[in-house]
């Protein structure tokens, strides 16, 4: 998953981690261009391949949250 996403044209970030607290938990932050991007991801050979892994891995449920930001600055 992090390598076919982290190719995919339009990634900008891509982070896959479980919870410090939680082992039971994974954090999956990514970052997309725009939404056609986002909309490709999703589409995805790999993304297809790992949601039909779930059931195996053990994973039952995913809460997901979207946020779209109008512009970032490093600082």
């Amino acid at each position: 998953m992090v390598e076919g996403t982290r190719a995919e044209p339009g990634n900008i970030s891509y982070a896959f981690s479980f919870d410090l607290q939680d082992d039971h938990l994974i954090r999956i932050f990514e970052v997309f261009r725009d939404a056609e991007a986002l909309a490709a991801h999703r589409a995805s050979p790999h993304m297809a391949a790992w949601r039909a892994e779930l059931p195996a891995l053990g994973i039952s449920g995913r809460d997901m949250w979207q946020y779209e930001v109008s512009s970032a600055v490093q600082i």
